[in-house]
């Protein structure tokens, strides 16, 4: 938490720390780190959800309409199908409905 605040304006840093809190563009999200800040000590549960759910729509948006075996490049050549099985079973006892959003679009593919 401490390295979090003393990093906040200095993206590259924070994203050692915390890496959700930064997106792909380099930036601090900050309704990430505001809900991360307000919640990492009370309910580490609540302190990283808004991205986790942003990555997980990402990613069901990315393979939406693809086939199971679609190869996911950029994770060392994960099929689309096992890609989302393991970031179901990953999110499951922290976030439920995550899992069950990714485990649809699973199903889906």
């Amino acid at each position: 938490m401490i390295e979090a605040r003393r990093n906040v304006r200095k993206p590259a840093q924070l994203a050692k720390v915390v890496p959700s809190l930064v997106t792909p563009s380099g930036n601090v999200y900050p309704p990430a780190y505001n809900a991360f800040e307000l919640n990492a000590v009370a309910s580490p549960k609540l302190a990283l959800r808004l991205p986790a759910a942003k990555e997980a729509q990402r990613m069901v948006n990315t393979l939406s309409g693809k086939d199971p075996g679609t190869v996911v490049k950029p994770l060392e050549n994960q099929k689309a199908a096992a890609y989302l099985t393991e970031a179901s079973r990953d999110t499951k006892r922290i976030w439920p409905d995550i899992s069950r959003v990714l485990r649809q679009s699973r199903d889906a593919l």
